[in-house]
């Protein structure tokens, strides 16, 4: 159509304009005079994209971009070049034409002004607006991309060439095509050297009609009853009608409305399965299978959507309408990595193309029974169903992909906030640790590939064993070792260093009798103290068979463990402070923990006041990292530890006043693995003078002292610990001092 105009014009210059865009008043005016007054030969504005209901769309991530289709160009310059759009495309080509004008007149014959020339509306049926064409939030779809591809790979000749027919088009028209050009000698070079090999696509352009059974699977409680009939009905009225519903009640009422269709059927349930209901009658299920949520109301072409886009992947892969993508490499460790790292498709805005997800929500699901059945059973945690699903189709090498649709093709009912799952996620702890823990069930996420390639070997193969996240997957510290098996039954020795705490150390040592684990002994060393302790210890465990008690000047707490330690003979060692309690299956429970190779094993602790009374259960890191003890004390008591690691490692230092243990625990996670147990067995008593707690600012002090040691032991020579925000001393990062000024700092 465009370039029917330009073989009529007459003017001197010439623009274009789509008929469902508004333009400035001033857009001709001003680019005209810029032209005049600058000799140019191409001028252009930007523009922004608003909805038919006057909402300011995002474009590709940004609020404005540069307006190709405003583009104003001197008649004489496109004559005598004989520059034209590409006729054979039906997106990109004015994008096409400015990069090809940009290369051939120079950015001196171009201007880009700021100021705005278009408001685009932007709608599901334009060409921007709506399918594999579509420029969504996330930016082109693939089609598009294809096509900019193939472009620019002849641009780039034109570039190395100084073609003088710079007019003339000589890359594939927007086909397969261009997806899968003809790789040159040096293309072919870099993928033998990188390993690359050109996956199988599965895409069926052209997808077969639906055949087989239809069913849809739902799950709902009475909190959800609002809304489940609404729902129920949206899907029993679609253009392609469905076999069945089956809608599984956590509960034993019926929910209120319901209509009266033989193919719905009803399954009450006095055990809550939350959402994992979706998958608990689908066992034997045949044909084309739908999850979907009770809070949604599904357009009338939903069912026959999905089925298509079940049948363009031939079968072999799951679709969804919101997903996730998870980054490449090892499972996160942490809530905060997953919060930040992962890359959400969200079902109410558009999406032009069928992009690779790991995780799809089970409320928008659709696949194939061909592929396999999840199965209900193996989801041993409530509220994190399509976490387990994704994990069942990373194992089973099963695909996942985004279905191209509009913007708010899917509609969610109206529900308060707090009903969400996703809201209730983030105020639930204990369910955030869950999801990291159920992810973690995959080595490894996403199969290594660039684009339409799977990579098999070569120089970035060495990322599939990479299994720490937190640092370069090259990094091993030299000094890491393999520990022997724990012999069975081997003998604790339970170490207390006591100083002034006459009040609690009966309660301490009573505490490590207490251990369901017999064979332990208990090694006490009263460090100097002023007041009773040593009266105490003297009075109630002078002639006890597994008490050793020992005394000496006061010398730190440094001291005292070494001593304590070093007057007991057990392979395995427990760190018990004179003011605090153990549980009694402590000692139990740690030593089947640290009993494969680890050289330590930890659990979680609760504080209490100095009357006994809970203050909090604490906190914890769930899973043990090096990296993350580097940053922060995240062994918390109670802590058992191999004495010939301990050994190893030169025990505690006795030149530190406090960050003693912090120091101990980062030379031993230097030697060897450690192994976090998710359970409370230890209270912490917070006291006003107790060591760590009395001198804080010399704790912080040796903090950052015993944390810059680390990094120098392990060779990083160059790091330096900076912090951030002086409020916050213990917060802090590490930098490379070798790109660090003193105003960067």
């Amino acid at each position: 159509c465009r370039n029917e105009g330009l073989h009529v014009m007459k003017g001197a210059f010439v623009t274009f304009a789509d008929s469902d865009d508004w333009n400035h008043p001033m857009r001709i005016q001003r680019a005209v005079e810029q032209m005049d007054k600058r000799s140019l030969d191409v001028v252009l504005g930007r523009y922004v994209r608003m909805s038919p209901n006057g909402e300011v769309q995002f474009n590709g991530g940004r609020l404005s971009r540069f307006s190709l289709v405003t583009m104003m160009l001197r008649t004489s310059m496109l004559k005598r070049h004989g520059f034209e759009f590409d006729g054979r495309a039906r997106y990109s080509a004015d994008s096409e034409l400015f990069e090809r004008l940009r290369i051939v007149l120079g950015p001196e014959r171009i201007l880009r002004h700021q100021m705005l020339d278009l408001v685009a509306l932007h709608h599901s049926e334009s060409l921007t607006g709506g399918g594999r064409q579509a420029i969504g939030w996330t930016g082109p779809g693939p089609d598009r991309l294809r096509y900019v591809a193939g472009y620019r790979r002849s641009h780039g000749t034109l570039l190395q060439t100084n073609n003088s027919v710079p007019a003339m088009i000589a890359f594939p028209a927007p086909s397969s095509l261009v997806l899968h050009p003809s790789p040159g000698p040096e293309a072919m070079r870099l993928r033998r050297a990188y390993g690359l090999v050109e996956k199988d696509t599965t895409i069926d352009p052209e997808p077969s009609e639906a055949t087989d059974q239809i069913t849809v699977f739902m799950a709902t409680y009475p909190g959800g009853f609002d809304h489940v009939a609404k729902a129920v009905r949206s899907l029993l009225q679609q253009s392609l009608s469905i076999g069945q519903l089956v809608l599984h009640v956590n509960g034993t009422r019926r929910p209120p409305q319901l209509p009266k269709d033989p193919r719905l059927v009803v399954h009450l349930s006095e055990e809550n399965h939350a959402d994992n209901g979706k998958f608990v009658h689908m066992a034997g299920t045949k044909g084309y299978i739908l999850t979907v949520d009770d809070d949604i109301r599904y357009p009338h072409d939903y069912v026959e959507r999905m089925v298509a886009e079940v049948e363009a992947h031939q079968r072999t892969a799951f679709v969804g309408v919101h997903g996730a993508s998870l980054p490449y490499g090892p499972p996160f460790s942490r809530w905060s990595q997953y919060t930040s790292m992962r890359r959400s498709h969200v079902f109410a805005l558009e999406h032009g193309g069928r992009t690779t997800v790991d995780v799809i929500g089970t409320g928008t699901m659709a696949f194939h029974s061909d592929i396999g059945l999840p199965d209900a059973k193996h989801m041993d945690t409530l509220r994190m169903v399509d976490l387990h699903v994704a994990v069942w189709a990373a194992k089973h090498g099963a695909p996942m992909h985004m279905v191209p649709r509009p913007r708010d093709w899917l509609v969610e009912f109206e529900a308060p906030d707090e009903q969400r799952i996703w809201q209730q996620t983030k105020q639930d702890k204990e369910l955030q640790h869950q999801m990291i823990d159920v992810l973690r069930r995959v080595s490894t996420w996403n199969r290594p590939g660039v684009g339409p390639y799977t990579l098999q070997h070569g120089p970035l193969s060495f990322l599939a064993s990479w299994t720490n996240r937190e640092i370069p997957p090259a990094m091993e510290l030299a000094s890491l070792q393999s520990w022997p098996p724990v012999q069975d039954h081997p003998l604790v020795t339970i170490y207390i260093p006591a100083y002034n705490v006459e009040e609690y150390i009966e309660e301490a040592v009573d505490s490590a009798l207490a251990q369901t684990y017999e064979n332990i002994e208990i090694c006490v060393h009263n460090d100097g103290s002023t007041d009773g302790t040593m009266a105490v210890l003297k009075r109630r465990y002078r002639r006890h068979p597994k008490i050793n008690v020992g005394h000496a000047p006061n010398s730190g707490i440094s001291g005292a463990s070494n001593q304590a330690i070093r007057a007991g003979s057990g392979e395995l060692v427990l760190q018990l402070d004179g003011d605090d309690v153990l549980e009694p299956n402590a000692v139990e429970v740690l030593v089947e923990a640290i009993r494969h190779g680890h050289v330590c094993a930890y659990g979680n602790f609760r504080r209490i006041d100095p009357e006994g009374t809970l203050i909090d259960e604490g906190w914890e890191e769930p899973h043990y990292s090096r990296e993350r003890l580097l940053r922060s004390m995240i062994v918390h008591h109670p802590r058992l530890f191999r004495r010939d690691a301990w050994e190893a490692v030169g025990g505690h230092d006795e030149n530190l006043t406090n960050a003693v243990d912090y120091d101990l625990f980062l030379k031993l996670s230097e030697v060897g693995t450690m192994h976090h147990v998710r359970q409370t067995l230890y209270s912490y008593r917070i006291l006003e003078t107790s060591t760590s707690r009395a001198k804080s600012a010399q704790q912080t002090s040796n903090t950052h002292r015993v944390v810059q040691a680390a990094l120098e032991r392990q060779g990083l020579n160059n790091f330096a610990l900076h912090v951030q925000n002086p409020d916050y001393p213990r917060r802090f990062v590490f930098v490379d001092n070798r790109f660090v000024t003193d105003e960067s700092q």
